[in-house]
């Protein structure tokens, strides 16, 4: 009984020293990702008569959008349109791969 019990128990830490683990690495490989963003070369230029942007109202306005990743045939988004006002909070809900972190980076102009 002993021994079981001492397994048991030690199981237990056990599993909570790999969940740490785990969310350590999570944490590394966002970091990475976010340090990979932040030494990107941007692609996407201003025009050279464009005015410096002045925020006001603070809306952002999606008007038939279409985007498509380079390697794939079907457009990820196809006339997406949406406005989202000041102040207002949207959630973006979806499975693995249905668009919620591109639609952040469209709107980072990560992509154009």
């Amino acid at each position: 009984a002993y021994v079981l019990t001492s397994f048991i128990v030690l199981q237990g830490y056990l599993r909570d020293a790999g969940m740490h683990v785990r969310n350590v690495q999570h944490s590394v490989n966002d970091m990475e990702e976010l340090v990979a963003i932040h030494n990107q070369h941007v692609d996407v230029a201003d025009r050279p008569e464009a005015k410096p942007i002045r925020i006001t109202k603070g809306r952002i306005d999606f008007e038939n959008v279409h985007f498509r990743y380079a390697n794939h045939p079907l457009p990820l988004y196809s006339e997406c349109s949406l406005s989202i006002e000041a102040g207002e909070r949207v959630g973006l809900v979806g499975p693995s791969g249905s668009g919620k972190t591109t639609f952040v980076k469209l709107i980072q102009r990560l992509y154009d």
